[in-house]
């Protein structure tokens, strides 16, 4: 995990953001935090927007195709969510509190969310 990397509530991200002139708060090497135009927080990895963070405090997850150690890292890093890899595949945790064992294991698919706790709202795919 980065050093020093938190998970952030919207409205710390949000003040971050403001507290900075050109609206990009930078939160470790190569990830940024700045406004999307829906006014939802995009925590960008390079150029991909890998977490959202909605004003209700959910954290949507995405990898875009780059399931990286560094995009593990952040996921686990700035959202509440519990991520591992096995077999080359992404994994969340359903209850981040218990161990990773396979029924609280949900396979990892573009847009899940999580709410401030980590524990896994949507799980349609």
């Amino acid at each position: 995990m980065v050093q020093g990397s938190k998970v952030y509530s919207y409205s710390q991200l949000e003040q971050m953001i403001q507290a900075t002139r050109n609206g990009i708060a930078k939160l470790a090497n190569n990830t940024v935090a700045h406004f999307l135009e829906d006014s939802r927080i995009g925590i960008k990895l390079h150029y991909t927007d890998v977490i959202i963070v909605n004003a209700d405090n959910t954290y949507e997850l995405h990898t875009k195709g780059y399931t990286t150690a560094t995009t593990k890292d952040r996921f686990n890093g700035f959202s509440p969510a519990r991520i591992i890899q096995k077999d080359f595949s992404f994994y969340l945790l359903r209850d981040p509190t218990q161990r990773a064992i396979k029924n609280n294991l949900i396979p990892f698919f573009e847009g899940i969310t999580v709410d401030r706790f980590g524990n896994v709202n949507s799980v349609t795919a």
